[in-house]
């Protein structure tokens, strides 16, 4: 028997704004994070041979969706206000959750994240509305299915 595997339907994000949800979008086509860490080969005198160390640079991030309702231009709006610095202080936050086939649950937060652009693509009369969303953040939490 074939081992159950972890698909996209299984994964929703939740923009939150100041800790309040502001919307939930469950139509992920696709959802990618990268934590930036990298590998410095460090060489002291009087020693035989280099010491590795990394160092940690944040989370990176992207996402396609397809549009299902009015709640990604609610988002944008509230991006571009703060972006255009007419609401100071207002802090986005991103929780995602995956379930697994074997009722497993994993939650991560990207907290305090700046976007790269959110564009929205109308491909032709018959295709669907989508966006490819791209932000950083400084850090993220996660939290396995033993911490929940």
């Amino acid at each position: 028997m074939a081992a159950e595997h972890l698909q996209g339907q299984d994964v929703q994000l939740t923009i939150k704004k100041d800790g309040k949800v502001l919307t939930t979008l469950s139509a992920i086509q696709s959802f990618e994070i990268s934590v930036a860490v990298a590998a410095q080969e460090l060489a002291f005198l009087g020693e035989r041979g280099p010491r590795i160390d990394m160092t940690y640079g944040g989370v990176s991030f992207s996402f396609e969706l397809r549009h299902r309702d009015s709640g990604f231009h609610t988002f944008v709006d509230a991006v571009k206000s703060t972006a255009q610095h007419r609401t100071p202080g207002v802090r986005f936050s991103i929780q995602g959750s995956i379930a697994y086939p074997n009722g497993e649950m994993a939650k991560f937060l990207i907290q305090d994240v700046g976007f790269d652009g959110l564009p929205f693509s109308v491909g032709g009369q018959a295709e669907f509305v989508t966006s490819r969303i791209s932000g950083k953040a400084q850090d993220m939490k996660v939290f396995g299915a033993a911490a929940i």
